[in-house]
């Protein structure tokens, strides 16, 4: 691997420049087309790269036996031709035997494996050694000519072990109505007499016949589709040598399907609840009934799985936490037919409370009056919200302060000062809003405050009246001398 230098700075940045990169290629390398790699900025550009190097093919490979038994003796030649103008030598010659269906793999005996040279042109090689193998059938011989790391050439036959074997065993459905009609069919290869027999689990034989085989048939027969129930076909080969194969197949005779979905319902809670409780978990007793024509249903709540009883009731203790809690339930069947109820919110809130007065009975025009909002809660509450809205025709220099919290007046109607305040309360520590306004006109104004606790709770005061009166001028007293008179 090769990488560009790159500036000292840190960056990590690429030196600008040409750079001639070279590469000896290994002096055994098969001949084929290569690939040089060239990554860039997240880029890869690929260049091909054609290599004349080792060149074997395989021109023949035969064995001393069409069919083999199941403890026998193989010999098998291969020719391989070296088209270098070199020999090959040092490499390492293994065989092995590939039983069917992906099965085990066998040695021969004594092992296959030594070390040979490849002579430029023809080669011939033969291997050869005894095998026992379980089963009858087509096996595959692999030769192989090569590093321990990689192949150079390799050579493959196919022979059949025993005299008859078992290809397929088949059903035309996988699953049957009860009484419908069913094939199954068998097919098998192999040559000379063969008895061939297929059984079901319920004890009936289905096949039982000795053809004189001479290469593939097939054979068809009926099985049985009642009682209901699952079911195995079961197929045995015997040659005429004694070799046995063996095939299994599966089917099912299902009863009638369930398609109806369990009927499932809460009665507690059954819609939007709300919990008041200081407490930072509490306990709700879920409740509910859930019924199938099937009999037994299974009953999730939450995820938490619990039984239903005889009727179809059940319950299960829930635990909540402060803020919002999501309540469900599914049902599931026997059959696997599955009832959701709806989703029900629980909030649970700590006790909470508010006051909304005002400082004076009465005030005078242009003196300023006072509104006044207390906020408690005996537990932690956030993002609480407070609104009052006060008619510009009645009143001027709107102001708001709060002991914690955000308050600002704004809004967008031209015609109301806008109050608002949002904040978090904690427990034991009350919150106070403090409104001030200097009334325009005389009259009662009437206010009401919105508190919105979250979760869609709202509380709105009970209305609070301040009469406002024309103010009164001074009085002016007018000082006259005092005039007495004696009497005569």
């Amino acid at each position: 691997m090769w990488q560009a230098p790159v500036y000292t700075t840190g960056l990590g940045l690429v030196m600008t420049g040409t750079y001639p990169l070279s590469y000896t290629l290994p002096t055994e390398l098969r001949t084929g087309q290569y690939t040089f790699l060239l990554q860039v900025d997240g880029r890869e550009y690929a260049y091909p790269i054609d290599v004349r190097g080792w060149k074997v093919t395989t021109r023949h490979v035969w064995l001393d036996k069409a069919r083999y038994d199941r403890q026998d003796q193989l010999t098998a030649t291969a020719e391989f031709w070296n088209e270098s103008g070199t020999p090959i030598t040092g490499l390492r010659l293994t065989s092995y035997i590939f039983t069917p269906d992906d099965g085990e793999v066998l040695n021969l005996t004594p092992p296959v494996s030594r070390t040979i040279d490849l002579q430029s042109g023809l080669n011939v090689i033969t291997v050869t050694g005894t095998f026992s193998t379980p089963v009858v059938g087509p096996h595959r011989l692999l030769i192989n000519v090569g590093r321990p790391t990689w192949r150079v050439a390799g050579a493959s036959a196919q022979f059949d072990v025993g005299s008859a074997h078992i290809v397929d065993l088949t059903t035309d459905q996988g699953d049957y109505a009860p009484d419908a009609p069913g094939v199954g069919q068998l097919d098998v290869y192999g040559f000379g007499p063969t008895q061939l027999v297929v059984t079901a689990t319920n004890g009936s034989t289905l096949l039982d016949v000795q053809p004189n085989l001479s290469g593939f048939g097939t054979l068809t027969f009926t099985i049985p589709t009642t009682p209901t129930g699952d079911y195995l076909l079961v197929a045995h080969s015997i040659d005429q040598f004694g070799a046995i194969d063996q095939r299994i197949r599966a089917y099912a005779v299902p009863g009638p399907r369930d398609t109806q979905a369990p009927q499932l319902q809460l009665t507690y809670p059954n819609t939007d609840t709300l919990i008041t409780s200081g407490v930072q978990t509490t306990t709700l007793i879920v409740t509910g009934q859930a019924t199938d024509n099937s009999g037994a249903v299974t009953v999730l709540v939450n995820g938490i799985v619990v039984t239903p009883t005889a009727s179809g009731a059940f319950s299960l203790p829930i635990e909540l936490t402060q803020g919002t809690n999501l309540i469900s339930a599914s049902a599931v069947d026997a059959a696997g037919n599955t009832t959701f109820t709806p989703i029900f919110p629980v909030m649970v809130v700590p006790p909470r409370g508010f006051s909304f007065t005002a400082d004076q009975n009465v005030v005078d025009l242009r003196q300023a009056m006072m509104f006044r909002t207390v906020l408690t809660a005996t537990a932690a509450l956030s993002d609480v919200g407070f609104l009052q809205l006060l008619p510009t025709t009645w009143v001027t220099d709107v102001a708001v302060s709060a002991s914690s919290g955000v308050a600002n007046v704004g809004g967008l109607d031209p015609t109301l000062h806008t109050v608002m305040w949002h904040g978090d309360l904690i427990g034991g520590q009350p919150v106070t809003i403090t409104v001030q306004a200097i009334p325009l006109q005389t009259g009662t104004l009437t206010q009401t405050a919105n508190i919105y606790w979250g979760w869609g709770l709202i509380d709105e005061s009970e209305p609070v009246t301040v009469p406002v009166n024309l103010t009164q001028p001074p009085r002016r007293f007018l000082y006259l001398p005092l005039v007495t008179r004696e009497s005569p």
